[in-house]
């Protein structure tokens, strides 16, 4: 009901003299479309904006952000990878949480090189990965089975850490990495710093 209202009273802002929708209106249309678990009319709502004539609505970095994390919900990794490279042609540069989603999508299906790839370009964008970002990147290690490059990943962001463990474990490899996997397995413990509420996604606009 939350959707088919959302999307009805979008439709309806014309006609009742409030103009053409807003890009906050959109983009709260589509945070109902994500709720009612209608990936597909999220996209078209994006489609449409992207398609307004000059000084209509046009998605921005909350728009995206929404699109790629229910693209990851969905575990459409590609599809969020897909709107990064869009939000960049389209002139809007791709943020930590946008990244974070993205990576998360790539962790739903184990598709750790293309999350490790998502790390290193947010990187080279000059992207502070944040510690969703990473806990993402070794969530999607773990879950395609390379516990090496998540040790790495964990070591990146708490120095030391390994070097701690092995030194207070006994000299067992079965127990040591027994150890090390459970440190993985709770830094990549998901967090809801990817989800955002209707408010972060543009409420601010005018």
């Amino acid at each position: 009901q939350e959707l088919r209202d959302a999307v009805a009273l979008l439709r309806a802002m014309p006609a009742c003299d409030a103009g053409p929708p807003c890009t906050l209106a959109y983009n709260l249309a589509m945070l109902s479309c994500v709720r009612g678990e209608a990936l597909d009319e999220a996209l078209q709502l994006m489609g449409e904006m992207a398609t307004q004539p000059a000084g209509g609505a046009r998605p921005n970095e909350f728009s995206y952000g929404i699109a790629i994390n229910a693209c990851a919900k969905a575990g459409r990794w590609e599809c969020g990878i897909h709107l990064l490279a869009e939000m960049r042609s389209c002139g809007v540069p791709p943020t930590a949480p946008c990244y974070s989603a993205a990576i998360s999508g790539c962790a739903s299906r184990g598709e750790w090189r293309a999350g490790l790839g998502l790390l290193r370009e947010m990187r080279g964008a000059g992207v502070e990965p944040t510690t969703s970002c990473y806990n993402a990147a070794i969530a999607a290690c773990a879950k395609g089975r390379q516990p090496d490059e998540a040790l790495a990943l964990l070591d990146e962001i708490c120095p030391g850490v390994l070097d701690a463990l092995r030194a207070v474990q006994p000299k067992n490899s079965a127990v040591q990495r027994a150890v090390e996997n459970s440190a993985v397995q709770r830094a990549a413990e998901p967090t809801n710093s990817a989800a955002r509420p209707a408010a972060a996604y543009g409420a601010s606009e005018a």
